[in-house]
């Protein structure tokens, strides 16, 4: 067994601690890199998820209300105008003689009923169920310097169709007269 003289000992040490020195050079700014990287995508993250919660609170809010009166508070200029899709006007008339023609050549009554049926329901049942509303809600996170500085636009949007208003039998039965009997 041959021994170390102080010196040769010395010698490694210094070798160890030089090693190490440069290994802690290069591993430094990496772990700053991902650190800054996982910071920024931790504020992407959360940004796009309040703005997600602000467009389905605000589109929640506002259809409760049937997508009528006024703008939930915190939501201007989240929510769009709420949609209604175009109501053709019930041509009974026409689905008749359809239906008639289709008799005429072998087809069923069931045919002529349904025919007039969803031309009678189809136009309420639209302005019942067809309203709907869009929200888009944004928010800013910031960029590093070292990603390109300036600042990132997320998005959260939602989709909702709108509740309906209460109503009463007789409120409907006024609305079925009324788009019987138009006059």
């Amino acid at each position: 067994m041959k021994l170390t003289t102080g010196a040769q000992r010395l010698s490694r040490q210094r070798a160890q601690r030089g090693a190490a020195t440069v290994e802690a050079v290069i591993a430094f700014p990496v772990f700053v890199i991902v650190f800054l990287a996982l910071t920024y995508m931790r504020d992407q993250a959360l940004a796009t998820q309040a703005a997600e919660q602000q467009a389905r609170t605000c589109a929640w809010l506002y259809s409760a209300k049937n997508c009528e009166g006024e703008i939930p508070a915190g939501c201007a200029g989240v929510l769009g105008d709420p949609h209604t899709p175009d109501l053709p006007d019930p041509d009974v008339g026409g689905a008749l003689d359809e239906g008639l023609s289709g008799l005429k050549q072998g087809g069923s009554g069931g045919d002529l009923v349904s025919g007039v049926v969803s031309q009678l329901l189809g136009p309420m049942l639209l302005a019942a169920f067809g309203r709907e509303v869009d929200a888009e809600a944004t928010r800013t996170v910031e960029r590093s310097t070292l990603f390109g500085e300036g600042q990132k636009v997320v998005q959260g949007r939602y989709h909702l169709a709108c509740n309906l208003t209460p109503t009463t039998p007789e409120d409907v039965a006024k609305g079925a007269w009324a788009k019987l009997v138009p006059w």
